[in-house]
């Protein structure tokens, strides 16, 4: 049991330095994603609304979780009602949520997966 808990305690650490929080190389991609962003923003045309900069950064979130068929259902379903569906308000925005969430629940209820990304 005391080798599991340490391989256990090994598995987490290397899952940090994966992600950048245990020190490594963590910095260096931030500074050089920073540095992209700095500089691809600034060709980004003026004419272009700030409304285009948010679904941009809307999508960078998102995109990493569709790793499966409710999640990318969810997506799908939000996204067609937030352009489709023209309430007043921008209550459009609140309906594209309660949809998405709707069809990613009723998706993975009937089709449930075994693991995430099956």
């Amino acid at each position: 049991q005391d080798q599991q808990a340490v391989e256990a305690g090994n598995n987490k650490i290397d899952d940090l330095q994966l992600q950048g929080l245990g020190g490594g190389y963590g910095g260096l991609f931030w500074q050089i994603a920073s540095l992209a962003g700095i500089y691809l923003g600034a060709l980004v045309p003026a004419s272009w609304s700030i409304d285009f900069v948010v679904a941009l950064t809307f999508i960078g979130v998102l995109a990493p979780l569709l790793r499966d068929r409710a999640m990318a259902a969810a997506a799908v379903a939000g996204g067609l009602t937030s352009v489709f569906v023209v309430l007043p308000l921008k209550l459009n925005l609140m309906a594209a949520a309660l949809i998405g969430a709707a069809a990613g629940i009723a998706l993975e209820k009937l089709w449930p997966s075994s693991q995430p990304g099956a």
